[in-house]
């Protein structure tokens, strides 16, 4: 009887600790699904400063001369305060096909300015769909969704881009001539952004391409009222 009463409080012992548990986990899981927006809110703010720094002024739109030096240190300079604000240093790596963290995008961004030949007239970086959000670790958060970035541009610039690194200028067509014709690239696919909050405040630590990327080039004439995909 003694034996069986100790089995009995062990039971109930056990239940209790499941129970207790599975509460944790729903308020944790509750309290976490309220970050969604919060988050969301993160990266479109990433994209939309990207954006108003990223065009360049008219007043340097021509492609018989390169971009005097000082553009080039805007835009750099420009992205460097963009990664220290919205990104952290990490060492994960991934065997996905495509894989970036802090020390790759400023290498791609740099390199991207270093041969930027033309200039760039317009840029959309938007999130198209948002897939999931998936709490991975303690305050840590992966957010899937399906983003593009698309560019009206002339000339032949590699153009710095806070999702893939850097885009050409183009990915197809006659490349043989420069001119001031204006063209549009677009490229866009799925991915997961690794997020990790610190003192309260969401760092990007890692941007993970989980699809297929769709790259096309369009005539900036039959999207004129921006340069958003089809």
């Amino acid at each position: 009887m003694y034996r069986f009463k100790r089995f009995n409080r062990g039971i109930a012992l056990a239940l209790a600790l499941l129970i207790g548990l599975i509460v944790y986990v729903s308020i944790d899981q509750k309290s976490f699904d309220k970050e969604s927006g919060t988050i969301k809110a993160f990266i479109e703010s990433y994209f939309d400063e990207a954006e108003a720094f990223c065009v360049t002024p008219e007043s340097l739109r021509s492609i018989s001369e390169n971009l005097p030096k000082s553009e080039l240190v805007r835009v750099s300079d420009a992205y460097k305060k963009l990664f220290d604000k919205y990104w952290e240093a990490s060492d994960q790596q991934s065997g996905s096909y495509f894989a970036a963290n802090l020390s790759y995008m400023r290498q791609r961004t740099d390199n991207s300015m270093a041969s930027f030949k033309g200039y760039i007239t317009k840029a959309d970086i938007s999130i198209k769909k948002v897939k999931s959000l998936k709490k991975i670790a303690p305050q840590t958060a992966m957010f899937s969704a399906e983003v593009s970035s698309a560019y009206e541009y002339a000339g032949r610039p590699e153009i710095p881009d806070p999702v893939w690194g850097s885009m050409y200028y183009s990915y197809g067509g006659d490349q043989s001539e420069i001119s001031n014709e204006i063209k549009g690239t677009e490229s866009r696919g799925d991915v997961d952004f690794v997020l990790k909050r610190t003192d309260g405040q969401w760092k990007i630590c890692q941007i993970l391409q989980t699809g297929g990327q769709m790259v096309r080039d369009f005539t900036a004439e039959v999207d004129s009222e921006g340069v958003k995909a089809s």
